[in-house]
C-alpha cells in the first residue's frame, strides 16, 4: 500500500488543492493523491498508467500525419483544404528568398561563426536546412509521460548488459567529467542491491515506490563525508531516481559513443536474446532519464547527482537528436540555470558541507559547462549563457579521479606534488590523458574563445579592431603557458594511445580555432589581408588530416573523424576551396606567402576521398560530412576545370548573360573594385599589388616553397603571425567571408536533408 505524501511533496493546483493522478482525473473519480502511485490504480492494477501531470489541461502537440497518435483516435469532422498559396506567395517566403544566415523554417537560428556560415555565399541554401526529425522512440516521450516502470525492470533483467556499457565508456572514453570511481562504485552498490531485492512482479511495484520516495528526501552532506558514504546516501536503500536516470544516459553513451568498431557490436543484445539497434536503445535511453529527470524535479530537491544527471542527459541527447534542435538547446539552458542555483559558478574550497572530491567534482563540472557552452555557441552562432564576468569559481586541480578519493595525508601529499598552478608533472597515467588535464587546458582555451564570441557576436565598438589584436596576442599566451608536455605533437602517435592523441589534437585545434576566427572577423572588416587567415585554414587543415595519416588508423579515428572535421576541419576546408575557386575566376595570381595551390588541391582531395571510401559508422554527423564534401568536391572540380572565355564571347555573355552567369559578372565586379582599392594603395604607399613582383611566383622557388610551407603546418609551436594594425598587408585582395563567390549553380544541395550530432568531446 502507498504511503500519502507529505504537503510539501504533493503538486497544488491554483485552488490549493492537490492535483489527482491521470486515471482518476479522466475517469472523474476521486483520487486518495498518494505518491508516486495512489491506491485506487494500484488496486484497479493499473499502476503502469498512474501518474500525476503537472499542466493536465494544456493541450497536446498535434501529432504528425501518419504518426502513431494520429492514428489512435479518429478526426470527428474533416476541416476545409486550405487554398494554395500562389506561385507569387509562394516564391517569396522559399528558402532561397530568405535572408541567408538568419533563421531556418524550424527557427533555429544559424549566427556568423557557425559551422556553415562560410558556405553563406557560395551555397545559401546551406543557411536553411532542415532540422533531423525526433526519432519515433521518442515521439511518446515527446507528447506524454512514460512511465520508468518498464525500463526499471528491464534494468533488473539486464544488468550486466548497463554495467559492460558504462565500463567501456570509462575505459575507452576521450575523457569523462564526472569522476569515475563516484559512478563505478555507486553502479556496484545499486547492482548489489538489486540482485538482494526480489524481484518478482508484486515486489517491483514497491521498488519504485521506495525509489520515489528516497528521491523526495534531501541529500544530507557534511564535509567529513567520504566518497563511499556519499555514494551510500542515492544507493542501496536509499537509491533515487537521479542515478536511476545517470544509468540510463551514460549506458546510451556507451552504446552510441561508438567506441567499439563500426563493423562489430552492431546491436545491443539482452539477455533473453533480443537486439535492439545501438542508436534505437540510444533513443531508449534519453526517453528513460528525462523521465527520471522530470519525476525528481517533481520533488524540487536539487542536488549533486541531479546535475550529473541532466548534463550526461544534454551529452546524450546531443548525439541522439540534431545539435541545432531546440530539445538541445533548452536543455542545456536548464543544466546552467540549475547549476547557478546550486551555487556550482562561484568559488567553493572544501568547507562545512563540501568534502574535497565533491569540491573539485563540482569545478570539473561546471568548467566542462562553460566549454560546453562556447562550443555550442560558437557552432551555432549565438550568444553564450555563461559568462565569466560574474564566475569567480577556479578550475579543477590536475588529480586523477582515484586521488580524489583519498583523505589525509594521502591525499595532501598527492597535493603537494603538483606546481603552483595546479598541473601534475606526469603527463598521463597509464598512458591515458587524465581527464582533468584536458578539462583544464580547454577551460583556457574557451576562457579567451568567449572574448572572440562577444567581437563576432556582439555589438561593434570604435576599439574593436586594437582588441582583435590584443586577444590575438592573449591566445598565443595562454598557449605557451600551457606546460609543454600537454601541448600536441605529431609524434605522440609513435608513444601514446590513440585517444590520448585524440584529446591533445583536439585541443590544438581549438587554440587554431581561435586564432581563425579572429583572422577571420579582420579579413571581413577589409582589415588585414586573406594570407593570415588561409595559413591558419591550412594549419587546421593539416592537422586535422594528421589522424587519417596514421599508418594504422585505429576505431578511434574512424569513429572521430567526422565531427573533428564537421566542427574544425569544414570552416578552414571551405574558406581553403572557396578563395582557391574564386582566385581562379577572378585570374588572379596566388599569393606567394600562403600555402600553394597543389598542397591545398591535395589535402582537400584526400578529405574527399577518404568520405567516399572510408568504411564508416551511420550517424547524422558522418551523413553531414559526405554531402558537404560534395560541395567541397564541386567547387574543386569548377576551380580545375575553368576554361577562360575569350574576348568576343565574353562581350556576348556581358550583353546576354545566362542566369548561373549573372552572379559571376557580380564577383567579377567585386574583384575589379578590389584591384582599383588595391592599386590606389599601391599610389600612396600602403601595400603591394596582388601582381606586383611580390606576389608573382618564382617556379624556382616552387619546391623550396612547398617544404617551408609543410613544416609550417606540421609545427605546431608556429602559430601564423597577425600584422600590425597601422601596417596591414594587401593580400589577394577579396575578403574571405562577405566576398564569396555568389553562383547558385549547387542547386542541387536545396533538397537535402542535413543534420549532425555533437559528441561528448565536443560537448
Amino acid at each position: 500500500m502507498g504511503s500519502v505524501a507529505s504537503p510539501t511533496t504533493l503538486m497544488l493546483r491554483r485552488n490549493g488543492k492537490p492535483h489527482s493522478c491521470e486515471p482518476c482525473r479522466i475517469s472523474k473519480v476521486k483520487c486518495d493523491h498518494t505518491t508516486p502511485i495512489c491506491q485506487r490504480c494500484e488496486t484497479r492494477g493499473i499502476v503502469s498508467k498512474c501518474y500525476y501531470h503537472p499542466a493536465p489541461l494544456t493541450k497536446r502537440v498535434k501529432p504528425s500525419p501518419g504518426s502513431e497518435d494520429s492514428q489512435e483516435r479518429p478526426n470527428k469532422r474533416k476541416k476545409p483544404a486550405r487554398r494554395t498559396k500562389s506561385p507569387t506567395v509562394a516564391s517569396a517566403i522559399s528558402p532561397t528568398n530568405l535572408e541567408c544566415g538568419l533563421a531556418t523554417d524550424q527557427n533555429a537560428y544559424l549566427g556568423s561563426t557557425s559551422f556553415l556560415s562560410v558556405f553563406h555565399d557560395t551555397v545559401p541554401q546551406l543557411s536553411n536546412i532542415a532540422i533531423q526529425p525526433i526519432p519515433p522512440e521518442l515521439v511518446r516521450w515527446q507528447n506524454r509521460h512514460l512511465s520508468l516502470q518498464s525500463q526499471l525492470f528491464r534494468l533488473l533483467s539486464a544488468f550486466d548488459l548497463y554495467d559492460r556499457l558504462i565500463e567501456n565508456y570509462y575505459d575507452w572514453g576521450l575523457f569523462t567529467i564526472i569522476p569515475a570511481p563516484l559512478i563505478l562504485n555507486s553502479l556496484r552498490f545499486t547492482r548489489r542491491y538489486m540482485e538482494n531485492e526480489d524481484t518478482s512482479n508484486p515486489k517491483q511495484r514497491n521498488l519504485y515506490r521506495r525509489i520515489s520516495q528516497n528521491t523526495a528526501k534531501p541529500l544530507q552532506l557534511s564535509t567529513e563525508t567520504t566518497a563511499e558514504e556519499f555514494c551510500h546516501s542515492f544507493t542501496g536503500e536509499n537509491l533515487r531516481w537521479e542515478f536511476m536516470g545517470v544509468i540510463f544516459a551514460m549506458a546510451g553513451l556507451g552504446a552510441i559513443s561508438g567506441l567499439t568498431s563500426p563493423a562489430t557490436n552492431l546491436a545491443i543484445r539482452f539477455d533473453d536474446g533480443n537486439e535492439l539497434s545501438r542508436s534505437s536503445f540510444a533513443a531508449q535511453m534519453v526517453a528513460a532519464s528525462n523521465d527520471a529527470i522530470e519525476i525528481s524535479r517533481q520533488h524540487e530537491k536539487l542536488n549533486d547527482v541531479m546535475i550529473w544527471l541532466e548534463y550526461t542527459h544534454c551529452v546524450l541527447i546531443s548525439m541522439v537528436l540534431d545539435e541545432r534542435s531546440h530539445i538541445v538547446y533548452r536543455g542545456f539552458g536548464t543544466l546552467i540555470s540549475d547549476m547557478f542555483a546550486m551555487g556550482y559558478h562561484r568559488h567553493q574550497p572544501p568547507g562545512p558541507g563540501i568534502p574535497f572530491f565533491l569540491s573539485q567534482t563540482r569545478k570539473r563540472i561546471f568548467a566542462a559547462a562553460y566549454r560546453s557552452d562556447k562550443n555550442l555557441a560558437t557552432f551555432l552562432g549565438r550568444p553564450p549563457r555563461i559568462q565569466h564576468l560574474y564566475c569567480d569559481n577556479t578550475i579543477p586541480l590536475d588529480l586523477d579521479d582515484e586521488t580524489l578519493m583519498l583523505n589525509g595525508e594521502e591525499l595532501n601529499a598527492a597535493v603537494e606534488k603538483l606546481d603552483a598552478d595546479g598541473w601534475n608533472p606526469d603527463r598521463t597515467q597509464d598512458g591515458k590523458f587524465r581527464s582533468a588535464s584536458v578539462i583544464r587546458i580547454r577551460y583556457m582555451i574557451s576562457a579567451q574563445r568567449e572574448k572572440i564570441l562577444e567581437l563576432s557576436l556582439g555589438r561593434k565598438t570604435d576599439n574593436s579592431v586594437d582588441v582583435l589584436y590584443k586577444n590575438y596576442q592573449e591566445c598565443q599566451n595562454i598557449w605557451a603557458s600551457i606546460p609543454i608536455q600537454f601541448r600536441y605533437d605529431a609524434n605522440c602517435w609513435k608513444t601514446f594511445r590513440p585517444v590520448s592523441c585524440i584529446a591533445m589534437l583536439v585541443i590544438y585545434l581549438e587554440y587554431l580555432h581561435s586564432l581563425f576566427h579572429i583572422q577571420r572577423i579582420l579579413c571581413q572588416q577589409n582589415i588585414a589581408a586573406a594570407s593570415s587567415l588561409l595559413n591558419t585554414s591550412m594549419q587546421l587543415l593539416t592537422t586535422v588530416l594528421h589522424l587519417l595519416k596514421q599508418p594504422e588508423q585505429p576505431t578511434e579515428t574512424q569513429t572521430n573523424f567526422s565531427w573533428i572535421f564537421l566542427f574544425y576541419g569544414l570552416p578552414a576546408a571551405g574558406v581553403l576551396a572557396t578563395e582557391l575557386y574564386q582566385s581562379t575566376l577572378s585570374a588572379v595570381p596566388w599569393p606567394s606567402s600562403t600555402p600553394p595551390r597543389s598542397q591545398i588541391i591535395r589535402d582537400l582531395g584526400m578529405i574527399i576521398s577518404w568520405f567516399e571510401t572510408a568504411a564508416l559508422p551511420i550517424n547524422p554527423t558522418t551523413r553531414v560530412c559526405v554531402e558537404i564534401t560534395k560541395v567541397l568536391s564541386k567547387l574543386l572540380d569548377d576551380a580545375l576545370n575553368y576554361q577562360p572565355s575569350g574576348p568576343q564571347q565574353q562581350e556576348e555573355e556581358q550583353e546576354h548573360p545566362q542566369p548561373h552567369q549573372e552572379s559571376q559578372l557580380r564577383l567579377l565586379d567585386q574583384v575589379d573594385r578590389a584591384r582599383s582599392t588595391s592599386q590606389a594603395n599601391i599610389a600612396s604607399g600602403t601595400g603591394a599589388a596582388p601582381g606586383d613582383a611580390n606576389e608573382r611566383r618564382d617556379p624556382t622557388r616552387a619546391e623550396g616553397e612547398q617544404s617551408r610551407q609543410q613544416q609550417v603546418c606540421d609545427n605546431p609551436e608556429q602559430a601564423q603571425p597577425l600584422l600590425a594594425p597601422e601596417a596591414p598587408e594587401i593580400g589577394i585582395g577579396i575578403g574571405i567571408d562577405d566576398q564569396f563567390t555568389s553562383e547558385k549553380f549547387l542547386s542541387w544541395l536545396d533538397d537535402l536533408d542535413w543534420d549532425a550530432t555533437v559528441p561528448d568531446l565536443l560537448f
